[in-house]
Formats: C-alpha cells, sequence, structure tokens
C-alpha cells in the first residue's frame, strides 16, 4: 500500500510510489484499487467506511524487463589440427522496464572422431 498527503488547492498529478512484489505475474490484468479521502486511515483500507472522498478501481499490467541477447562470431583462430579458439561478442540489452540478471554457460563441445 501506498500514500500521498495531498496540500489543500493542489491541481495536477501526483506521484504514487509502491513496491511490486517478486512474485507478481508481468503482463497480466491485476486490479488497482484508489481511495481518495480526507481520513488517512481509511484510504489505508481497501474497503469500508470514509466520511469523505471516493473509490476508483483500474485494471493495470506490471511490466517487468525484457532480454534481448545476440551472439556473433567475432574471430576463429586455428590451434592445431582439430582445435579451435573461438571468441564471440555477446549484446544483451533490456528492451522493458525494472533490473534483469543474464546468466551465460559455456558448456564445451566435445567431438569424437
Amino acid at each position: 500500500m501506498s500514500s500521498a498527503i495531498v496540500a489543500t488547492g493542489t491541481n495536477g498529478n501526483i506521484n504514487l510510489n509502491t513496491s511490486v512484489p517478486l512474485t507478481a505475474i508481468t503482463n497480466t490484468n491485476l486490479g488497482l484499487r484508489l481511495r481518495i479521502s480526507t481520513d488517512q486511515t481509511a484510504v489505508m483500507q481497501a474497503n469500508g467506511y470514509a466520511l469523505d472522498g471516493e473509490i476508483e478501481d483500474y485494471i493495470i499490467q506490471i511490466q517487468g524487463p525484457n532480454l534481448v541477447h545476440s551472439k556473433t562470431v567475432a574471430s576463429v583462430t586455428q590451434v592445431d589440427a582439430n582445435e579451435y579458439n573461438v571468441v564471440y561478442n555477446i549484446d544483451v540489452q533490456n528492451t522493458g522496464l525494472g533490473i534483469a540478471n543474464y546468466a551465460l554457460r559455456d558448456i564445451p563441445f566435445l567431438m569424437m572422431m
């Protein structure tokens, strides 16, 4: 839950920041309820009585990170008759929102002769 105190006579946008649980499912419709009131206790409850104000319900989606990667061969050097050193360029971009982790695991390919 989040709350913000808005001064009398305020006209414009009010930003509310809240923490999104790590278990939140991205790109899925979720319900968001806003309560606006002068009763600070009432606005921190999802329902119930308040002396004044209004309730607004919205359907929202949490946007998460979106990792895109590409791998290209930068160079190949022959070490001996059946062995090569290969250097790759790996480009990773987060085209979404939020922080993401990227792991790379190198598994050697053993060729049987």
